[in-house]
């Protein structure tokens, strides 16, 4: 996707789906969400390097089957939970957009995950701090300052999932206009209703 159009999305997002058939933004919005996978999985195994270095041969190859898993694991999570998401929000919309299918509001919900990059990047760093000032060599001390790190809630990392989730829901809601020229309050009911499950994703994810 060109810069201008990144822009468009990300600040003019009605202009965006106006100019756009919404149909053409579904295998877009797939590899969107496969790219945040992708950093996901980076920033996962930057973060495990500071632990592996500790371990035994025999950890590190169990750690390597383990992360093995995930990689194939992760994008199909990410692409159900995704669709689910989609799904919901098709069904609030198709009543009042009888040009509605699922494959395009797919394609509406799916190309904001680009959003999630920069705070998946944030939390990764965050998290590559705190396993840097822990000592893995000996595993009780390492669960005892784990424990201890996992008992403060991260505020920054919670405040940027918190801003990128309701600058999706911005996208979504002004993508619905544009897509389906839908009336706003319903275009913002979906929205929030979307909102609100991934609010509760991050909260309790």
């Amino acid at each position: 996707m060109a810069l201008h159009a990144l822009r468009d999305l990300l600040v003019s997002p009605r202009d965006f789906f106006e100019s756009r058939r919404p149909e053409s933004l579904a295998l877009p919005a797939v590899g969107a969400i496969l790219l945040v996978a992708v950093v996901t999985a980076v920033g996962l195994w930057a973060v495990m390097q500071l632990a592996l270095v500790d371990l035994p041969p025999e950890g590190r190859r169990a750690f390597r089957r383990v992360f093995g898993t995930v990689l194939v694991v992760l994008p199909i999570v990410m692409l159900v939970s995704w669709a689910i998401l989609a799904g919901v929000v098709h069904l609030l919309v198709r009543g009042d957009a009888t040009e509605a299918t699922y494959g395009r509001t797919f394609g509406v919900v799916g190309i904001a995950a680009l959003l999630e990059i920069p705070a998946t990047i944030i939390g990764f760093v965050r998290a590559y701090m705190l396993f840097a000032s822990v000592s893995f060599s000996d595993p009780q001390t390492a669960q005892r300052q784990l424990e201890a790190a996992a008992s403060g809630e991260d505020s920054l990392v919670l405040l940027v999932w918190i801003a990128v989730t309701l600058w999706k829901g911005y996208v979504w809601r002004e993508g619905l206009v544009g897509a389906y020229d839908l009336p706003t309050d319903r275009a913002t009911l979906a929205a929030a209703a979307a909102v609100g499950i991934s609010l509760l994703m991050v909260l309790f994810g």
